[in-house]
């Protein structure tokens, strides 16, 4: 059975979006984050205040599981023919290229008006992030704007979807799910064996590659087609079990996060079983409309910021690197980068808000034939 609007995940959304900005912040404004790492407790590295938005970055990972879950979901109900397979793929397009043209336009007019504040790029480097052909062959051109790094492994997402979906009806879940996580571990276990002795965080755009992430949008498409066997009663349980993982996941990552980029089964694993993890909060969630956590989730603030998420996720970092290129000592103290936090938010939610209303929104109410 298809699943409608569900008001929780578009909380999510908004969670996902955030914390990937809160990541940014404390990257290029450390001086908050110092500060109240200083409050850790000693001898134990996951008892630290300054974790939840320096693990920010997994935003992108609860990206790709509700990318999984929603958009099979769309096919749930759907036979896949050749018009309706045309109609998606239309969507899809304009819910990514639009946007993102619209960014690229005002950092070519910002980079010519300033040009010692914003890049300037080649006519190919230009062409190929109009394109969304970042860190591919055989150019792997870099993306004008970090955070667009995500774009071309969620397209290529959408043309591997229907293959999943074709081989979950002919052979079932199960065989699709081992070859999705055989083909995430082979492919990250690959670069391992290529980058012996590197640094593997220097080689992210190849670790994280769609082969690389497959299973973390695995396990939502595993949850969406699951989603209809799980009873009431047992979301409760899903939902503890799930959280208690995710929290078990990050225990363990801060526990080895100096090894964890040297190689090995963790690195191997851990992305897939952090997916699994969010899967399950995903799919809790969606049977318990009428627990805390889903009507928090689905208040009128959380909803509006899931509506801009997209906004927020593709402009919180032009707007940080701005700040950081005009003011590069605020990120020296606390009450200066918490300073530049407050900007960020204030300009990133008004962009948000703009690219949804003014643009997202209306293009995606168009009728596609």
């Amino acid at each position: 059975m298809a699943i409608g609007f569900m008001p929780a995940l578009h909380g999510l959304r908004a969670i996902a979006a955030i914390a990937v900005l809160l990541f940014h912040w404390c990257q290029l404004f450390p001086g908050f984050n110092i500060w109240i790492a200083q409050l850790h407790v000693p001898g134990h590295p996951w008892v630290n205040p300054s974790l939840p938005w320096s693990m920010g970055w997994q935003g992108v990972s609860l990206f790709f599981v509700l990318s999984g879950y929603l958009l099979t979901a769309h096919w749930l109900d759907r036979d896949m023919t050749f018009q309706a397979l045309v109609y998606f793929y239309k969507r899809r397009i304009v819910r990514i290229y639009p946007a993102a043209w619209l960014q690229l336009i005002l950092l070519i007019v910002l980079a010519a008006i300033w040009p010692a504040l914003f890049e300037q790029a080649t006519w190919l480097k230009w062409l190929l992030n109009a394109v969304l052909w970042v860190n591919l062959p055989p150019w792997f051109e870099a993306p004008l704007n970090g955070v667009w790094w995500t774009l071309p492994v969620e397209l290529m997402f959408y043309l591997v979807l229907p293959l999943l979906v074709f081989c979950q009806k002919r052979f079932g879940l199960g065989v699709v799910v081992v070859a999705v996580l055989s083909v995430t571990v082979a492919w990250r276990w690959w670069v391992m064996l290529s980058y012996v002795d590197q640094n593997l965080s220097t080689v992210l755009p190849v670790l994280d590659a769609l082969p690389g992430v497959l299973m973390t949008f695995g396990a939502g498409f595993a949850a969406a087609i699951v989603q209809g066997q799980i009873k009431k009663t047992h979301a409760m349980p899903l939902l503890w079990a799930s959280m208690l993982l995710f929290i078990a996941l990050q225990t363990l990552l801060v526990s080895f996060i100096e090894v964890y980029w040297q190689g090995g089964w963790l690195l191997c694993l851990w992305n897939s079983s952090l997916a699994l993890s969010m899967a399950g909060i995903v799919m809790a969630l969606c049977k318990l409309p009428e627990s805390l956590a889903t009507k928090a989730l689905s208040t009128r603030p959380m909803i509006a910021l899931g509506d801009w998420s997209f906004g927020i996720y593709l402009w919180h970092f032009p707007v940080l690197q701005l700040l950081h290129r005009l003011s590069p000592d605020w990120g020296s103290t606390a009450f200066n980068s918490l300073l530049a936090l407050g900007i960020t938010l204030v300009l990133t939610l008004a962009l948000g808000a703009l690219s949804f209303t003014q643009l997202e929104r209306p293009l995606m109410r168009l009728k596609f034939a």
